[in-house]
């Protein structure tokens, strides 16, 4: 097999991830997977990998992560436009939601985000709703803070501080005032409810597959996932809001996380922990390989 990855450095840990991946595959296929990350902090990177794939010619398959913010890019979107028969692979199928990528869905694949990490829960006495993560990009952290509010609405704040330990930490909170009861921790952690409530400029997005939730087992607590909860099998707390986040029902989602941790978190974690041993690096190498030989 002669394979190639490209990536810009923003996608570092995902690309020496699945590049082990292809290495235990050791299929006999000779192919470029070019990866178009999308986020603000890989933009100049992204236009020199799509400069590079037009003068490519050996066969080629581009990876998507996020193709809502990559038609952002001018450059990005008429590239594609230009290439009407590109192979594409994307990590949800939510994003056909958008004309430009369902007009190209014949000709792409839809292909989970691998777990790359399958460490437990941070043990704790109580359960850690939190994440390690960036926010501000793309995740609000004053929909956490609301999050966290209204679960000691609905018990009592001791009921609430006796169940829980609220626990942050990441890029962006360093100008962020933090309020009390909730820690902030530099050390990565695995929660055990993953808050991972996404947007795109202040919208609910629904092309959003993050690593986040594939770094350690947990229940992700989401908006929308790019339907990775029903693509990958796995348990989530789902928070039901309008597209544009003006009204955010937490109450039900609150409810569903005491009744979890009040019946014990084990059983659902256990189920998640499954469902990402089948969501291997290997087996998103082979899905990618099967897809070229078709």
């Amino acid at each position: 097999m002669s394979l190639q990855i490209w990536g810009a450095s923003t996608l570092k840990n995902f690309t020496d991830s699945v590049r082990v991946g292809f290495l235990e595959n050791e299929a006999d296929i000779d192919f470029t997977l070019i990866q178009i990350h999308g986020a603000p902090a890989a933009r100049e990177e992204d236009q020199k990998l799509i400069e590079l794939a037009r003068g490519l010619k050996t066969p080629k398959v581009f990876l998507i992560h996020r193709p809502d913010e990559a038609l952002l890019n001018p450059l990005i979107k008429n590239y594609f436009e230009s290439e009407p028969k590109a192979k594409l692979i994307f990590l949800g199928d939510l994003i056909f939601r958008i004309p430009f990528w369902a007009d190209r869905r014949a000709l792409s694949a839809v292909i989970p985000h691998p777990h790359l990490d399958f460490s437990m829960p941070t043990a704790r006495a109580k359960a850690i709703v939190g994440s390690f993560t960036s926010w501000g990009e793309m995740r609000d952290v004053r929909h956490y803070f609301s999050l966290v509010e209204s679960l000691g609405a609905m018990a009592g704040i001791a009921a609430a501080t006796e169940a829980f330990e609220f626990r942050i930490g990441g890029r962006g909170l360093d100008r962020i005032k933090i309020p009390n009861g909730i820690h902030f921790s530099k050390e990565p952690f695995v929660p055990h409810f993953n808050v991972q409530l996404y947007h795109l400029n202040g919208k609910k997005r629904y092309g959003e597959s993050s690593g986040s939730l594939h770094r350690g087992i947990s229940i992700p607590v989401i908006f929308e996932a790019n339907g990775a909860e029903r693509l990958e099998g796995f348990k989530a707390v789902k928070i039901q809001a309008d597209d544009d986040l003006k009204s955010i029902e937490f109450e039900k989602a609150v409810k569903e996380i005491f009744k979890i941790t009040i019946e014990g978190s084990d059983p659902i974690l256990e189920i998640n922990r499954k469902a990402a041993q089948l969501n291997s690096v290997s087996a998103f190498a082979k899905a990618v390989q099967d897809f070229l030989q078709t």
